[in-house]
């Protein structure tokens, strides 16, 4: 299987209006997979770089960009670990 495979962690940043003014309220890390043509695309994106994975409409259907997936395993120390993992279809990258 010659899938193309881009592994990443993303940093979604958390914002609220107060008054006139977006103020920050933290920071969610995710980990990321991307497959098919967006890899290479996704493999040469640099910290910094603003992408959105909104849903979108397509034809009156709404398109999902990401689907989650819970990985799990056991810790060193014997107990149960997970993480949620993004797999991305689609992106739109700002300028």
């Amino acid at each position: 299987n010659k899938t193309k495979l881009a592994e990443l962690s993303l940093a979604e940043n958390h914002r609220k209006k107060v008054g006139d003014e977006w103020e920050e309220t933290g920071t969610t890390f995710w980990d990321a997979k991307v497959w098919g043509d967006n890899a290479e695309f996704a493999a040469a994106l640099t910290k910094g770089d603003a992408i959105d994975l909104s849903a979108y409409i397509e034809n009156g259907e709404i398109r999902h960009r990401v689907i989650t997936n819970e990985e799990t395993w056991e810790g060193k120390d014997g107990k149960p670990r997970s993480k949620t993992i993004l797999t991305i279809f689609d992106w739109e990258v700002y300028d």
